[in-house]
């Protein structure tokens, strides 16, 4: 008798601590033969900090569990053989990635990454309640205001985007170019441009796209994108490039924008003790003509580790002081300011 009421506590205490126990998790291949019903395909990674907490926190909602009973639930983990073949299919780039699939396997939603329980729940609910997010935005995008139009566009553009639509996505972006209710976003569009040729493997055009980005770019903010996509590009096939000129330049072009200073401190500490010197005084100088922001606080951790680095410890410990009285309750920044003391004491 005792050891039956200690399987049913166990049971009990693995349906609470694991929320997939309790809804019906299936391993199989997307269905594609018409029948059954919706389905909501999980791809998670075992080292992804939103996947876990999608897990715990989002599917342990009672709201979110009711709508996941009415879908048929394949749960893929990135590593299984099977789940390759999902995220080439459906050209999954990032994790957590939740589709929606109509009983012939056909794309009907997606959402990527995790942000709180609301956000599962309204995303849950669209898919029950909507069709296709693509024709219900086209049919969003024929009503809609002057100033409206390039945020549904933007939408109709990721959509096309994730789901490999790169003829009509470059159509889109094309006409958009010479729109005039998209002026003053032609950055986000040609960033469009260039992930397409990078998701297709065409580092060469995405790589000239990226470099065109970055002439054009109008804001801080754009710049810095396309340095990322530059980065990244190279980093895909695996050859170097050097950074620090780009960054000069488009340091001067865009002075006092904390998080690209913020970029080229970072980027400094891999290159000579002449250009970490520079970014140590555009770093200070910064922070001395900046507002006062969260993105300024960012560049004066990471000036932080420069002054730390360059064996300047007293200014890396000053700097790192006045953030952890602003911010008491961040863990992180105290923990570098022990870290800079102790060494700074050995």
């Amino acid at each position: 008798m005792n050891q039956i009421v200690a399987w049913i506590f166990l049971l009990c205490f693995s349906f609470l601590n694991n929320p997939l126990a309790a809804l019906n998790w299936s391993k199989d291949p997307v269905h594609t033969d018409g029948k059954g019903n919706l389905q909501l395909v999980w791809i998670h990674a075992q080292w992804c900090g939103p996947c876990k907490k999608m897990e715990k926190e989002g599917f342990s909602s009672e709201e979110a569990e009711m709508m996941m009973s009415q879908f048929s639930l394949l749960d893929h983990d990135e590593k299984e053989p099977l789940a390759r073949e999902i995220m080439d299919q459906y050209r999954i780039q990032g994790f957590p990635t939740l589709l929606v699939l109509n009983a012939h396997g056909h794309e009907l939603r997606r959402m990527v990454g995790y942000d709180n329980p609301k956000h599962l729940v309204s995303f849950l609910e669209s898919a029950l309640l909507g069709g296709d997010e693509l024709q219900e935005l086209k049919q969003d995008l024929e009503t809609a205001s002057f100033e409206n139009m390039p945020d549904v566009s933007f939408r109709i553009m990721q959509v096309h985007l994730q789901r490999g639509h790169f003829s009509e996505l470059m159509d889109m972006i094309r006409k958009a170019l010479s729109d005039l209710a998209f002026v003053g976003k032609e950055g986000k569009l040609r960033n469009f441009r260039t992930t397409a040729h990078y998701i297709q493997k065409d580092y060469r055009n995405a790589a000239i796209s990226a470099k065109a980005q970055l002439a054009q770019a109008r804001t801080a903010s754009d710049a810095r994108e396309a340095i990322t996509q530059i980065f990244r590009i190279y980093k895909k096939q695996k050859k170097e490039i050097n950074l620090i000129p780009i960054y000069q330049q488009t340091v001067a072009r865009f002075p006092l924008d904390s998080l690209l200073i913020r970029d080229f401190v970072r980027e400094s500490m891999k290159s000579s003790e002449d250009i970490k010197k520079e970014a140590q005084l555009l770093g200070l100088s910064t922070l001395r003509l900046a507002d006062p922001s969260e993105d300024r606080d960012r560049l004066q951790s990471v000036l932080a580790d420069l002054l730390h680095e360059s064996k300047l410890s007293q200014d890396a410990i000053r700097l790192m002081e006045e953030l952890v009285e602003k911010y008491p309750e961040e863990e992180f920044y105290a923990k570098k300011l022990k870290r800079f003391r102790d060494e700074a004491e050995a």
